[in-house]
């Protein structure tokens, strides 16, 4: 039987909250307007790097001003097509806009960047050696180093970040063999780049992805202290007191992560 494979946001969500890894596994979970934001940045930022990259393998005649306006007229469009886009409040909308001007630049940068630099977007990894898997939003290959970047669509660095970035760099040394123990959160807005050392939140994520493959229902019932901040506490069976639905998905979860694992 093919062993489970943990995602790394996953793990992130568990550190969260238990009950809210186990919610968002039962599908049980409501989309929010940052949500929305966060998804259609992450579309965009593969249509203009793609674009880009294409662009360094079949360049052409352009200045950056032209390159600009073509890329900003590629966001705009696949922005259109985006049925999240449609839904989005004005000021939503307004929000998105400005993300995507500083994105349009960073690509209109990397295409006429001298730097030997090879950029992938929305890379998908899986490890041989541990029950672990993520997309990560980017990586930068230089000649000696990789260096890894997540986007957030807020405006400061969250533990939670940190932790998603050391996942991603243990998939990274395993996947290409290179060495990987920094990398960089994009604040977006304020557009602000905040390089974030990972060696010590590394050890914390391994913890973690442990304390998953030997699940127990104890998990499920400490306290985490972030109820009053979590977006899914009116809908959180455990803070509601329905405590036998919570230990029916408990036994679910219990029971796959076993029979899989």
């Amino acid at each position: 039987m093919k062993s489970i494979k943990f995602g790394i946001k996953e793990i992130v969500n568990f550190n969260y909250c238990p009950v809210l890894w186990l919610l968002i596994k039962s599908g049980l979970t409501k989309e929010t307007p940052a949500r929305f934001n966060g998804t259609l940045i992450h579309v965009i930022h593969k249509e203009l790097i793609d674009y880009v990259n294409n662009l360094r393998v079949y360049p052409k005649k352009i200045t950056r001003g032209e390159l600009t306006k073509e890329l900003k007229a590629l966001a705009l469009r696949t922005l259109e097509r985006n049925k999240w886009w449609k839904i989005l409040s004005l000021h939503q909308q307004r929000f998105v806009r400005e993300i995507v001007n500083y994105l349009v630049e960073d690509a209109t940068s990397l295409y006429f960047n001298r730097t030997k630099v090879r950029v992938r977007v929305e890379v998908e990894l899986e490890s041989k050696k541990l029950p672990l898997k993520g997309i990560l939003d980017r990586i930068e290959f230089y000649k000696d180093k990789v260096r890894l970047i997540e986007l957030k669509t807020s405006s400061e660095i969250k533990p939670s970040y940190i932790l998603q970035l050391a996942g991603q760099s243990i998939l990274v040394e395993e996947c290409f063999k290179k060495e990987c123990t920094a990398g960089e959160i994009w604040l977006l807005p304020p557009n602000f780049k905040c390089p974030v050392e990972l060696i010590r939140a590394r050890k914390e994520f391994l913890n973690l992805l442990s304390r998953l493959q030997n699940l127990s229902e104890e998990e499920f019932f400490e306290r985490t202290g972030n109820c009053e901040s979590c977006l899914m506490r009116y809908y959180c069976p455990k803070r509601n007191g329905r405590i036998e639905i919570l230990r029916k998905m408990i036994k679910k979860a219990v029971k796959e992560v076993f029979e899989n694992g």
